[in-house]
């Protein structure tokens, strides 16, 4: 059963994300094994470190590719 994950953090650019990921790959850790897909959505933000909040978490339903 794959599940969905949804963050809303409260202060996080898209710069910020996007050195987040560069790390990520730097320290070998930016592809899992056991993600399927991973998707992040531009909101406000301002500073690196934010909380992310609680996550929603639902069961995926369905994916459509292409």
């Amino acid at each position: 059963m794959a599940l969905g994950f949804y963050f809303s953090p409260t202060s996080f650019t898209a710069a910020d994300y996007d050195q987040l990921l560069g790390e990520l790959e730097a320290a070998g850790a930016g592809t899992p094994a056991v993600r399927l897909y991973h998707v992040a959505l531009e909101t406000d933000g301002t500073a690196l470190g934010a909380d992310p909040g609680q996550p929603s978490v639902s069961k995926v339903h369905n994916i459509i590719q292409g």
